[in-house]
C-alpha cells in the first residue's frame, strides 16, 4: 500500500544564495545598488535607518517592479510594507513568477477583501483561484517578511514564518526558465531586503485519484478481502471470493476543494454508480475520516441495492451516522450475506444531498382565495392529535430552523389531519411574498419540523397572472422515449435536445422531464439544452436537471474556475465570458421552463453551506465547470415558473436583449460560488415581470444593468452597440429577496454616443420582501468601461439615465439607496427620491473628445394625452439640440421640490396651437402651476414661480395642445431651490424630514411610538445593514449630545450601534459602538484601513427600548464618552486630525433623537449632569463652506452628498465594511482606561422579523 501524500520537508541545501538569478555566477548584486538587478524605473531608492528601501509611486494605480532576466533560483524573499491602500473595488499586492510559456502563478494579497490567494493566470487567458482567498490582514505602516516557494508541484506561500498556503499540485507546468515580479494595485508600499535563493525541495511521491476508473492504475491502491480487484473498460471489478468479502479505498489525501475532498458532515453522501452481480440485497458502507482514520462498527451506513442488477446510481447517505467531523479519508464495501459474483463500479463522487430524517408529516395544499391562506397537511401516526405550528421564515434561514421563526397560527391535528388559516393580508402587504414553514410538538415539547419551506401554491389567481402569455400546440413528449435514463450518472443532454429539436420541428408543444418520488428525485445529467422555437421543458417535480462534472460530457472546451483572463475587464467571469449555460435559448421565442422540478449546479469539492461565508465560499472554485442555470440572449415570450435553482457557482437567470420575460414561482438559494446574482436583466431587455421568486446569495438578488459595449460578451452573448440597450419596463412583485442588494441598478452606459439608448427605465418593485448585505434596493453606478481607467469605482458622474421608479408597500431589510446616481420620475416610499435639478436639462452631453455624443431625451419622458396623438423628439439647429412637443402632450422630467420657492425656467418657442409651462403634482395630479405661452419666431427665456407648503415629486416641462403638424420647442431647462445649507454646529430634533441637518442614509423619520408629534430617527421591522446619519461638515474638536434607543438586534452574527468620529471614509475613523449579540463596547480606530481596538469592556448591556443620554467632547485629540450623564471612558484621538461625525446602526433596530453638535465647552445638560466648562469656549467661528457661525441650523432641503459605491474587491472576495466587528465575541482585550459600567437588563437578542445571518458582502 502506497503512503498517502507526505508533509514536504524543506531543506536548504546551500547558504543562501542571494539573488542568484543572472546565473551561476551571479550570487550577488552589484555594489552600486542594493537593487541593481531588477527595473526599478518607476519606483523611488532611499535609505531607511541605514537600510536601501524601495517606494512605489504614490497614487499609482499599478507598480511593477520587474527581475532583469530569468529567475534560477526557487524562492523569493522579501520584506514589504503597505504604506496606502487607496482601491475601493480593487487593490493588491503580491508576487508572480511567470512561467516560460507565459502562465503565471500571482501570490496575492487583496488589500480590499482582506484576503490572500494564489491564482493561476493560463496563457489561455484563463484565471484559477488555484489557493482560494482566506482571510488574513497585513498590518499597515509596518513591515512583514515575505518567501515564495515555486517548483513544480510544490507552491508555498509564508507571511512573517507563518504558512498562508501550500500547493502541491501544479499539473505539467514547468518552473524553468521563469521570471519575477512584485505588483501593487492601488496600494503605495515600500520594498527592502529583496533576495533570491535556491533551496533544496525533495520530489514527492503523488497519490493519482481517478473514482471514474479511465484507466488500469486508478484500482491498483483498492484492495479486497476475500476477493480481488481488476480494471476492465472504465469500470472497477470487485470479485467475490468468499464471505465476510470487503472493498477498501485507498487512504484520500487530497487538496481542499478538489472533486474528491469532501468535507463532513456537509458533503454527508458516497454516490456509487455500479452494477451488483451478486446476491447480496443489502451492502454496508464503512468509512473512516481525518478526525477518526480507523474503521469502526459506528461509522457505517447500510442500504439496500438490488440483487443480480445492471447499472445503478445508489446513494449511500451517511447523515444520521456519528462522527462526522473532518474530510472523508477512506470508505469499504461489505456486500451482506454474498460470498461470491462481482460488484463492476463505473464511477464514486462525493456528494452533498438533504439529510435522512424522520418524515414526521407532509403538506398537502397551501392555497388562497384572496382573503384567507388555508394550510392543509398530514401527520405521521406517531404525532396524531398533537399541536401543529405555522411559522413564516425567510429565505436565508437555510437550516430550516423554527427556533425564534414568527409563529402565525397553531392547531391541534385531527388524528393525523391538520388544517391551518392566516388572513391573507399583513401589515399592508399580501402573504404571496411569504415563505412558510411548519412544525409540530415533539416528545420534548420541542417542535419538530414538517418537510421543507413553502409558499402560496395557487398565487397566480391573484398575483396579475402572466403578462406576455402565450399558448402552444397540444403536443408532449417524453425525454425517455428519446433515450435520457435519468440516472444520475449518464450524459443525457444528446436526447433531451433530440426531444426539444422534435417537437420544435412539428410545429411546437412540451418536452416532459418526468419526475419520481424517490428521496433524491430523478436525475438527468446534462451540459448545455438548447431551447428551440415553442417548446415547453417541463421538469416535473421529483425531476433533477444536473450538471455534468465530466469535460468530457461537453461538446466544447470547457473552462475551470471562476474567471477568465480579459486584459483591462473586470468581472470575467467564466459563466458569462467563456462556458454555455446549462439550459440555454438564442434567438428563440415562445419557450417555457416550467413544472416544479429542479435545476442544480456542480459543486463538487465544495464546503459553503450558509451561501455568503467568504472563508468557505471559494473552495473548491478553481476546480468546478462554472455555468449559469439558464441564459437567454435575443429571445421573445419566454416564462420560467415553478422550478428551483440549487448550488448555482454564478448568475442563475441571465437575460439578455430579451423581450417579453415571466420568470414566476422561482426559488434560488445554496449558493456555492461568489458572484451568485439571482436574476439579471440587461443589454436592452425589455418587458419583464418577476413574481413570487426566492432569493438568497452573496451577491445582488435582481440586477438592472444597461451597458452599451460589455466587452465580455465573447461567448454566447454579444454587445448590441447599434441597437436600443434601454432595460425598460421590469416589475417585481410578491417576491423575497436577500442579496448584496435586494434591488440593484447599474447604469453603465455612458459609452454609448446617443446616451438615451441607455436609459433604464419603468421599473415597479411592489409586495415584496427586500434585504441585503449592503442594501435593499442599491446601485453600483460608475461604468467600468469608459471614463477614468483603470477603473477604481470613484466617479460619481459616470451612469447612464435612470427614470420612471416606483418602489412601494415593500418590506425593507436594509437600507435603500441610488448612491450618486441622479434619476428622475422616482416615486417610492424607502427614502430613495428623484433629483431636484434637471437632467439633461439642454439636451447636451458635453462630453470631453466626445463631441459627436448626445443626449437625446434622456431623463424626459412624455405624457401623453388619452385619446389624443402626439409625441416629443430632440431637433438640432447645427448647433444646439432642443426638445420638441408635438400634437397633444407634456414633455418634462419628474424631480423632487422640497418646501418654498421655486423658480422654473426654459428657452421655449411656439410654433403653432396652445402651449405652457407647467409643475403638476407627480402623484394627484394636481396643476400647481403654469403659464401660458405665446407664439414667435425665435426662443424667449420663460420663468414660472411656485411656492410649496410641503415636498413632493412634480412633473416639470412644457405641455402642447395642437395638431400634429404644431409643436413647441423646449431648451435650458432649470429650476431654483430654496437654498439649503447645512450648519457646523447645529440641533436636530427631526421635526422636519425634509430639512434635516444629517445627512440621512436608511433611518426613516416617524412619530416616536405612543409618543405622538415626537419625531426621530429610526430603524424598525428587522431591517438589516448599515444606516448613517452623518454630519456634511468636518470637525476636529467639538461637543456632540444625542439620545439614543436600542431596540434589538436584527441579525445573529454581527450587530453594533453607534457613532464614528473624525471619519473621512471607512477606512479612517475612531468608532464607538455597543454589540448586543456579544455584550461589549469597543472603541476602534481605523487608520488606513487598519484596525486597532483601542479598549472593550466585556458584559456591557442596554436596556431595550430604553432611551439613553449620550455626550461625547473631543478636546486636545482627547475623546471623553458620558452616558446618563456619568463619565465612561476617555482614549485619544491624535492619530486622526478631522473628520465627520456619523451616527450609526448595523443590524440593529433603534432610534436617535436630539442630536447636538456645538464648539467644544459650550454648556449643556446631559440628560443628568452638565459636563464641564472649565476649559475656554471656543468661539463660534464662520463657516468656509456656508459663511456662517450660526449655532443652530436652518430649515433647508436635504440633498444628501454623493456617495460612491464600493463595488466587490477582485470577484466579489468580500466582507461586511459597515465598521462591525464579524470576527466574533472571543476577543480577550481589557477595557483599560474604561471606568465601571454597570450592566443593564439582559439584551434582547432578536426582533419580530429579520433575523439575519450575515456575511454577505455590505
Amino acid at each position: 500500500m502506497k503512503k498517502s501524500i507526505q508533509r514536504i520537508v524543506r531543506t536548504v541545501i546551500a547558504a543562501t544564495l542571494s539573488l542568484a538569478i543572472m546565473g551561476a555566477g551571479s550570487s550577488a548584486f552589484a555594489a552600486e545598488s542594493a537593487f541593481s538587478q531588477w527595473k526599478t524605473d518607476d519606483w523611488t531608492e532611499a535609505t531607511e535607518n541605514g537600510t536601501p528601501i524601495l517606494k512605489s509611486q504614490p497614487g499609482k494605480s499599478i507598480n511593477v517592479l520587474y527581475l532583469k532576466g530569468k529567475a534560477t533560483g526557487n524562492k523569493l524573499s522579501f520584506d514589504i510594507r503597505v504604506d496606502n491602500s487607496f482601491g475601493t473595488v480593487d487593490g493588491n499586492v503580491g508576487s508572480a513568477f511567470k512561467l516560460s510559456d507565459g502562465t503565471q502563478y500571482f501570490f496575492e494579497y487583496n488589500t480590499v477583501g482582506e484576503l490572500v490567494r494564489i491564482r493561476r493566470l493560463g496563457n489561455d487567458g484563463s484565471d484559477s483561484h488555484v489557493c482560494p482567498g482566506k482571510s488574513y490582514k497585513l498590518t499597515a505602516e509596518q513591515w512583514h517578511t515575505v518567501s515564495l516557494e515555486f517548483a513544480e508541484n510544490h507552491l508555498l506561500w509564508q507571511i512573517d514564518g507563518e504558512t498562508v498556503h501550500e500547493l502541491s499540485e501544479t499539473g505539467n507546468d514547468k518552473f524553468e526558465g521563469g521570471t519575477l515580479y512584485i505588483q501593487s494595485y492601488n496600494t503605495d508600499v515600500s520594498l527592502r531586503n529583496i533576495s533570491v535563493e535556491s533551496v533544496y525541495i525533495p520530489i514527492v511521491e503523488k497519490r493519482e485519484y481517478d473514482f471514474e476508473f479511465t484507466s488500469e492504475k486508478s484500482v491498483v491502491d483498492f484492495s479486497a478481502r476475500n476477493g480481488g480487484v481488476a480494471w476492465k473498460n472504465g469500470r472497477l471489478i470487485y470479485t467475490l471470493t468468499g464471505n465476510d468479502s470487503t472493498l477498501t479505498s485507498p487512504p484520500i489525501s487530497v487538496k481542499q476543494g478538489t472533486a474528491y475532498s469532501a468535507l463532513l458532515p456537509l458533503r454527508n453522501t458516497v454516490l456509487i454508480r455500479m452494477s451488483n452481480g451478486t446476491d447480496a440485497s443489502r451492502i454496508r458502507l464503512s468509512y473512516t475520516t481525518t478526525d477518526d482514520p480507523a474503521y469502526t462498527a459506528d461509522k457505517s451506513f447500510v442500504l439496500d441495492v438490488q440483487p443480480r442488477s445492471g447499472d445503478t446510481t445508489y446513494y449511500f447517505n451517511l447523515s444520521a451516522c456519528r462522527n462526522l467531523s473532518g474530510y472523508l479519508y477512506g470508505f469499504r464495501l461489505e456486500p451482506i450475506g454474498a460470498a461470491s459474483g462481482s460488484i463492476e463500479i463505473e464511477a464514486v463522487t462525493f456528494e452533498r444531498e438533504a439529510a435522512l430524517t424522520g418524515n414526521v408529516g407532509k403538506l398537502t395544499s397551501c392555497t388562497t382565495d384572496g382573503k384567507t391562506v388555508t394550510v392543509c397537511g398530514t401527520l405521521d401516526s406517531a404525532y396524531a392529535g398533537r399541536e401543529v405550528t405555522l411559522y413564516e421564515t425567510k429565505p436565508e434561514n437555510y437550516r430550516l430552523d423554527l427556533r425564534e421563526q414568527d409563529k402565525l397560527t397553531s392547531c391541534v391535528a385531527d388524528g393525523t389531519a391538520f388544517t391551518l388559516t392566516v388572513p391573507y393580508e399583513n401589515a399592508g402587504m399580501t402573504r404571496l411574498s411569504s415563505l412558510f414553514l411548519l412544525g409540530v410538538a415533539g416528545e420534548d415539547g420541542k417542535p419538530v419540523r414538517i418537510g421543507e419551506r413553502f409558499w402560496i401554491r395557487n398565487g397566480d389567481s391573484y398575483d396579475g397572472g402572466n403578462p406576455y402569455a402565450f399558448t402552444l400546440p397540444d403536443y408532449t413528449v417524453s425525454v425517455l422515449d428519446f433515450g435520457a435514463r435519468g440516472d444520475g450518472f449518464t450524459n443525457d443532454t444528446p436526447s433531451i435536445q433530440q426531444a426539444i429539436d422534435h417537437v420544435s420541428a412539428k410545429g411546437g408543444g412540451v418536452v416532459v422531464v418526468p419526475g419520481d418520488d424517490s428521496f433524491y428525485g430523478k436525475r438527468y445529467v446534462a451540459t448545455n439544452i438548447r431551447l428551440k422555437d415553442n417548446v415547453e421543458l417541463r421538469i416535473e417535480t421529483g425531476a433533477v436537471i444536473w450538471q455534468s462534472p465530466r469535460p468530457a460530457d461537453y461538446a466544447y472546451d470547457v473552462v475551470y474556475g471562476h474567471d477568465v483572463s480579459i486584459p483591462g475587464v473586470n468581472w470575467t467571469h467564466a459563466a458569462s465570458c467563456h462556458n454555455m449555460p446549462l439550459i440555454h435559448g438564442d434567438q428563440v421565442s415562445n419557450v417555457r421552463v416550467t413544472g416544479g422540478g429542479v435545476i442544480r449546479m456542480q459543486d463538487a469539492g465544495g464546503e459553503n453551506l450558509d451561501s455568503v461565508s467568504a472563508g468557505s465560499l471559494w473552495t473548491g472554485c478553481p476546480y468546478k465547470i462554472h455555468l449559469i442555470p439558464l441564459g437567454f440572449f435575443r429571445c421573445e415570450n419566454v416564462e420560467i415558473s415553478d422550478v428551483h435553482l440549487r448550488r448555482t457557482n454564478n448568475y442563475h437567470i441571465n437575460l439578455r436583449t430579451c423581450r417579453n420575460i415571466y420568470v414566476s414561482g422561482v426559488s434560488m438559494w445554496e449558493v456555492t460560488c461568489a458572484s451568485g446574482d439571482g436574476i439579471s436583466a440587461t443589454v436592452g431587455t425589455k418587458n419583464i415581470t418577476i413574481n413570487r421568486c426566492f432569493f438568497y446569495s452573496n451577491d445582488d438578488a435582481v440586477t438592472i444593468c444597461s451597458t452599451y459595449n460589455d466587452p465580455r460578451g465573447i461567448a454566447w452573448w454579444h454587445a448590441n452597440p447599434d441597437g436600443d440597450n434601454c432595460v425598460d419596463n421590469l416589475v417585481v412583485r410578491h417576491s423575497y429577496l436577500v442579496g448584496g442588494h435586494g434591488i440593484t441598478f447599474i447604469p453603465w452606459g455612458t459609452d454609448n454616443p446617443r446616451l438615451d439608448m441607455q436609459e433604464i427605465r419603468n421599473v415597479e418593485v411592489y409586495d415584496s420582501c427586500l434585504g441585503g448585505g449592503s442594501s435593499a434596493v442599491g446601485a453600483w453606478p460608475d461604468n467600468p468601461y469608459f471614463g477614468k481607467q483603470p477603473f477604481d469605482n470613484t466617479e460619481t458622474d459616470d451612469f447612464s439615465p435612470v427614470k420612471g421608479v416606483r418602489i412601494h408597500n415593500n418590506r425593507y431589510f436594509g437600507a435603500c439607496t441610488l448612491e450618486c446616481i441622479q434619476g428622475t420620475d422616482i416615486i417610492t416610499d424607502c427614502g430613495i427620491r428623484s433629483a431636484s435639478q434637471f437632467r439633461y436639462g439642454d439636451f447636451e452631453r458635453n462630453v470631453r473628445r466626445h463631441k459627436n455624443f448626445t443626449s437625446g431625451l434622456s431623463n424626459w419622458s412624455f405624457q401623453p394625452v388619452e385619446g389624443k396623438s402626439g409625441g416629443a423628439d430632440v431637433k438640432t439647429d447645427g448647433n444646439n439640440h432642443f426638445g420638441v412637443v408635438y400634437g397633444d402632450g407634456t414633455l418634462c422630467q419628474g424631480l423632487w421640490m422640497s418646501k418654498g420657492e421655486h423658480t422654473f425656467t426654459a428657452d421655449v418657442r411656439l410654433l403653432a396651437g396652445s402651449g405652457a409651462l407647467t409643475v403638476r403634482d407627480a402623484v394627484s395630479g394636481e396643476i400647481l402651476a403654469e403659464k401660458a405661452l405665446e407664439t414667435g419666431d425665435s426662443f424667449a427665456k420663460v420663468s414660472l414661480t411656485f411656492t410649496l407648503t410641503s415636498g413632493r415629486m412634480a412633473y416639470l416641462g412644457v405641455t402642447h395642445t395642437g395638431s400634429a403638424e404644431q409643436a413647441v420647442y423646449i431648451d435650458n431647462a432649470s429650476v431654483t431651490n430654496p437654498e439649503f445649507v447645512r450648519m457646523k454646529y447645529f440641533t436636530e430634533a427631526f421635526d422636519d424630514a425634509e430639512s434635516l441637518q444629517l445627512i440621512n442614509k436608511g433611518f426613516s423619520v416617524t412619530d416616536e411610538a405612543g409618543n405622538s408629534g415626537n419625531q426621530i430617527a429610526e430603524v424598525g421591522g428587522g431591517r438589516t445593514g448599515i444606516m448613517m446619519l452623518t454630519t456634511e461638515k468636518e470637525y476636529q474638536e467639538f461637543d456632540l449630545h444625542y439620545r439614543m434607543r436600542f431596540d434589538c438586534a436584527s441579525a445573529e452574527i454581527d450587530a453594533n450601534i453607534g457613532v464614528s468620529l473624525r471619519r473621512t471614509d471607512s477606512g479612517n475613523q475612531y468608532d464607538i459602538h455597543y454589540n448586543p449579540l456579544c455584550h461589549f463596547l469597543m472603541i476602534r480606530e481605523y487608520k488606513g484601513g487598519a484596525e486597532s481596538i483601542l479598549q472593550r469592556v466585556d458584559n456591557f448591556d442596554l436596556e431595550p427600548g430604553k432611551w439613553v443620554d449620550v455626550a461625547i467632547r473631543v478636546q486636545d485629540n482627547t475623546c471623553i464618552l458620558y452616558m446618563d450623564g456619568k463619565p465612561v471612558t476617555e482614549f485619544s484621538v491624535a492619530g486622526l486630525r478631522t473628520g465627520v461625525i456619523s451616527l450609526r446602526a448595523y443590524n440593529v433596530n433603534c432610534a436617535y433623537d436630539d442630536v447636538v453638535v456645538t464648539p467644544v465647552g459650550t454648556t449643556y445638560v446631559t440628560g443628568k449632569e452638565e459636563l464641564s466648562t472649565e476649559t475656554d469656549t471656543e468661539s463660534v467661528q464662520p463657516d468656509t463652506e456656508t459663511g456662517t457661525g450660526d449655532a443652530t441650523g436652518a430649515s433647508a432641503e436635504t440633498t444628501s452628498a454623493p456617495v460612491t459605491a464600493t463595488a466587490p474587491a477582485s470577484d466579489a472576495d468580500t466582507t461586511a465594511v459597515a465598521s462591525a466587528s464579524g470576527k466574533g465575541c472571543n476577543s480577550a482585550l481589557g477595557g483599560a482606561g474604561l471606568l465601571a459600567v454597570a450592566a443593564t437588563a439582559a439584551t434582547a437578542v432578536g426582533c419580530a422579523r429579520g433575523k439575519k445571518k450575515n456575511g454577505e458582502h455590505a
